[in-house]
């Protein structure tokens, strides 16, 4: 680690981190992180006494503590710009995200001069109310499977590699898993429907995750596989479930409060898209729902500029098929529209229309 005042823990001190994380139950990921449940690791400030920590985890990365008198703030900054960072592209990461406290808002400018960052914030959710009767919900031929191994060595069953990937997500393997986790598979005539696992188990305490594949979504499948998920939590002696979701995604926040939970806390996220024209876009989007239509076009207009500069030598994940190359200029021209530009919005639409066509040509 780069300064003296950032040190990373090992395995055996970052139970010391752990008064950093009272009150915090949004954190319970990094909570796995520091038990060994899940993969990452802890740098502090101090390894005695830590007042500030840094951590990795499967979903991202954790800033948290008190920033103090900006040395942590600045060590960081040399780890991240002289080794993390550099890291991640070589190892063609698309973007890099960073959950952080109010008291580090004014630090995030320094952490990554002069790059695109995106700001967004995430919704917490903890399981509070009744459970819908998520059995009487299931159409006929659906059924409700744990997910063990047994289920998961399946090659016959439909979407199998996608439940794995979803599976072994927040943990080191399967393996770690099946010793750590749990979760709920819907299945009809051997396909895969959608499925709940938990992010992360901690004594009684608990995170969950859903997806539906998306030929099989808006038929209630979701809230049914969550609802089924957090009853088998209940029965393993689980007290508190978590649930998070992006701000602006309304379906996942919905699909929490049909289950029976309730919104507790808001807390802040930066994305870093190491390609900037991804940073550009993404920022277009949020502005595009917020309703700053002139910042979405804006937005939109220099990212899909420095896109054509650049297309040929990085590799941008936001526009990486002619779909959503297509997808991206409709959102242009709309925010255009809605703007009051005409000309740019009728130029991407004609855009859209011709990725659009790319795309149908290539299926």
């Amino acid at each position: 680690m780069t300064g003296a005042t950032l040190h990373r823990l090992s395995a055996g001190e970052q139970s010391r981190a752990l008064p950093l994380l009272e009150g915090r139950q949004h954190l319970l990921l990094l909570s796995a992180v520091i038990a060994g449940s899940a993969p990452g690791y802890v740098c502090v400030d101090d390894p005695v006494h830590p007042r500030a920590l840094f951590a990795s985890g499967p979903e991202g990365h954790y800033l948290v503590g008190d920033p103090g008198d900006g040395a942590f703030t600045r060590a960081l900054a040399d780890h991240l710009q002289g080794e993390l960072l550099p890291r991640a592209r070589e190892q063609q990461w698309a973007c890099f995200v960073l959950s952080h406290e109010p008291e580090w808002a004014q630090a995030m400018d320094e952490l990554f001069p002069g790059q695109v960052l995106v700001r967004n914030s995430q919704r917490y959710f903890s399981h509070g109310g009744p459970l819908p009767d998520w059995r009487a919900a299931l159409e006929d031929g659906v059924t409700a499977a744990p997910i063990t191994g047994e289920l998961l060595a399946r090659d016959d069953l439909g979407n199998i590699q996608w439940l794995r990937r979803f599976c072994q997500g927040d943990y080191a393997s399967l393996e770690d898993f099946y010793a750590h986790g749990f979760g709920t598979c819907l299945v009809r005539d051997g396909v895969a429907l959608s499925w709940c696992t938990t992010d992360c188990v901690v004594g009684d305490q608990a995170e969950i995750g859903i997806t539906t594949a998306p030929e099989h979504r808006r038929k209630g499948y979701g809230a049914a596989v969550a609802a089924a998920t957090v009853e088998e939590a209940r029965r393993r002696g689980i007290r508190h479930i978590g649930w998070h979701c992006f701000q602006q995604n309304l379906a996942s926040a919905a699909t929490a409060l049909r289950v029976g939970f309730v919104e507790r806390y808001s807390h802040a996220v930066v994305s870093l898209w190491l390609n900037p024209v991804d940073g550009l876009l993404v920022n277009g989007n949020l502005a595009l729902l917020a309703g700053d239509y002139g910042r979405a076009a804006e937005l939109y207009r220099a990212g899909l500029a420095l896109w054509a500069e650049t297309r040929e030598r990085e590799r941008s994940a936001v526009l990486a098929e002619p779909a959503y190359q297509a997808h991206h200029r409709y959102q242009a021209a709309c925010a255009a529209a809605l703007a009051g530009d005409a000309a740019m919005a009728l130029e991407e639409l004609e855009a859209a229309w011709a990725y659009g066509i790319m795309r149908q040509a290539a299926v």
